[in-house]
C-alpha cells in the first residue's frame, strides 16, 4: 500500500461520526443536515455520507471490516433509539421513557410572553364566553401553558365549546393551538374506536374535535369518554403506528372539542356519568355583539393577523398578573371544572337512561293503556316488554338495549336522579325494579 492510501485510511479510522441514530423498530437512520433538520437515510445513503466525510469502504489486509461497517455498526449499537419523531410536550433532542431511549426531532413553538395590550383577544374571549365562563377558561389556559413551558406534563381537564355556527368556537380553539405550540391532531377516530393506531397524535400538543359527525352510537360515546378520562388524567400513554411495536410514553397533551349546541350534536359527548364530571369543562359559547369584521379572505387574515399579535401581551398578563380565583383552585387539575348548566341540561335529556324513560312511560302508560300508578317489574321482564314484536317501541329499543345488563345499568341511574319515579327493591336472589307513573307523582305534588 503507497503512502497516500496510508495516510488517508489512517484519517478515515479517526474521522468523527456524524449526528446519527439508529432507529431500530423502523430500521433507519436520522442524520442531522446543514439545516438542523433531520434526514431519514437507509444504510446505503448513511454508507455514501460516511464516505463523504472521510469513512472508507475498503477492507485492509488482515481486517474483516471497512471504516464505513464499523461505523455504521457503532451507531447501531451505541445510538439506537426505539421512537423518533415530535413528541408532544418535548423540545428536540434525546430523551428516555421507561428505559427506552427516544430521539425527539421537534418541539412546540413556545410563544414568549411580553408586555402589551390584548383588548382584540379580551373581546374575543369574554364576548363568546362571558365573564363567568371566560374565567374558568383563563385559569385553565394559565395551568396549562405554564405546564408546557416547564416541560412537565400534568392533567388537563377537556375543554368544550358548545354554540351556535360562527360564534367563534372554532376561532377559539385555533387559538389555544397557537398558546400550547402551534401544533394540532384530529383525535376523534381513535377515541370512538375508529382505528386502533394513533402515532399521528404524538407530535401535537392540542387534540381537536371539530364539528365531528355526532355518532348516536352509545358504544361509541363510551368509548369516547373513556379515552378523554385517559388523556386528561394519565401521564403515560401508549403509542401505536402500523407495523411498530407500541411503546409507552408521557406526551403533553390538552384535548378541545368544539360542537354546535343542537341536541343531535351534543351527542358527540360521552354521557355525563359521576367519572368524567370533574375531567370536563364545558362552555356554551354565544356570537358576541357586533360579531366579526371577517366578511373577506381579507379581513379575515387581518383579524387572524391581529389575534396572534396580541398573544405575547395576552399570556404575560395571564401569567404575571392573573391570579385563579381561590374558589376555582383544585390541586389536580390547578383549576376546577365548570359544566354550563344548559348545555348540561340538554345533554341529560339525550342520555340513554333519559331515553329508556320516555320508552317506559310511552310503552306502559302510552300505547298499552293505564298500567297503574306503578309498576314492579324485573329488568329483562321490561327488556321483554320494550323489545317485543308489536310494542310500538321495538325499534329504538332494541338500538337502546343492546348489550346485556343495559337496562339494569339505566334504571340504576335513574334512580340516583329521580328516586320519586324510580327505586330498587330486592326479593330474595330477585331485584326488582319500582317504577312510578309520571302523572302520579305530578299530581302528589
Amino acid at each position: 500500500m503507497n503512502n497516500a492510501i496510508e495516510s488517508f485510511m489512517e484519517a478515515a479510522a479517526t474521522a468523527p461520526l456524524p449526528d446519527a441514530w439508529y432507529d431500530q423498530t423502523r430500521s433507519i437512520y436520522l442524520v442531522q443536515d446543514t439545516k438542523g433538520e433531520r434526514l431519514i437515510l437507509n444504510e446505503t445513503q448513511l454508507a455514501r455520507k460516511l464516505r463523504i466525510v472521510g469513512f472508507s469502504g475498503r477492507i485492509s489486509k488482515g481486517d474483516t471490516a471497512s471504516a464505513i461497517d464499523r461505523a455504521i455498526h457503532t451507531i447501531q449499537q451505541d445510538r439506537n433509539v426505539h421512537f423518533t419523531g415530535p413528541l408532544a410536550g418535548y423540545s428536540e433532542g434525546l430523551r428516555e421513557f421507561n428505559g427506552k431511549r427516544v430521539l425527539v426531532t421537534g418541539g412546540p413553538r413556545i410563544i414568549v410572553p411580553a408586555e402589551g395590550a390584548f383588548e382584540t383577544l379580551k373581546a374575543l374571549f369574554e364576548g363568546v364566553l362571558g365573564a363567568e365562563q371566560a374565567a374558568y377558561y383563563y385559569g385553565w389556559l394559565r395551568v396549562s401553558y405554564d405546564a408546557l413551558r416547564r416541560s412537565e406534563p400534568r392533567p388537563g381537564q377537556a375543554i368544550v365549546f358548545a354554540g351556535p355556527r360562527d360564534c367563534g368556537k372554532s376561532l377559539i380553539q385555533n387559538i389555544v393551538t397557537e398558546i400550547l405550540g402551534g401544533r394540532a391532531a384530529k383525535p376523534y377516530q381513535s377515541m370512538t374506536g375508529g382505528t386502533a393506531f394513533n402515532a399521528d397524535l404524538f407530535g401535537a400538543e392540542h387534540l381537536t374535535v371539530e364539528d365531528e359527525q355526532p355518532s348516536t352510537d352509545i358504544r361509541a360515546r363510551r368509548n369516547f369518554g373513556s379515552e378523554i378520562k385517559k388523556v386528561t388524567v394519565n401521564e403515560w400513554q401508549r403509542l401505536h403506528a402500523k407495523h411498530r411495536d407500541a411503546i409507552m410514553l408521557k406526551p403533553f397533551w390538552r384535548i378541545s372539542v368544539s360542537i354546535n349546541d343542537e341536541a343531535e350534536n351534543l351527542l358527540v359527548l360521552p354521557p355525563l356519568d359521576d367519572s368524567i364530571r370533574d375531567k370536563l369543562m364545558i362552555f356554551h359559547a354565544k356570537r358576541p355583539e357586533g360579531g366579526f369584521d371577517t366578511a373577506t379572505p381579507e379581513k379575515r387574515a387581518e383579524y387572524w393577523a391581529k389575534l396572534t399579535g396580541e398573544l405575547p401581551a395576552f399570556l404575560h398578563w395571564l401569567t404575571a398578573v392573573y391570579q385563579i380565583p381561590e374558589e376555582q383552585v383544585c390541586p389536580r387539575f390547578g383549576v376546577k371544572g365548570y359544566l354550563n348548566p344548559s348545555i348540561v341540561r340538554a345533554l341529560n335529556e339525550q342520555a340513554p337512561e333519559a331515553r329508556l324513560l320516555l320508552l317506559i312511560d310511552a310503552f306502559f302508560w302510552g300505547g298499552h293503556g293505564d298500567a297503574g300508578a306503578e309498576l314492579r317489574l324485573t329488568a329483562e321482564q321490561i327488556t321483554a316488554s320494550l323489545t317485543g314484536i308489536g310494542s310500538g317501541v321495538e325499534h329504538e329499543a332494541r338500538r337502546l338495549l343492546s348489550w346485556n345488563g343495559a337496562c339494569g345499568t339505566y334504571l340504576a341511574r335513574i334512580a340516583e336522579v329521580h328516586p320519586e319515579r324510580v327505586q330498587q327493591q330486592r326479593h330474595s336472589h330477585v331485584r326488582e325494579w319500582l317504577i312510578h307513573r309520571a302523572a302520579a307523582v305530578e299530581g302528589a305534588g
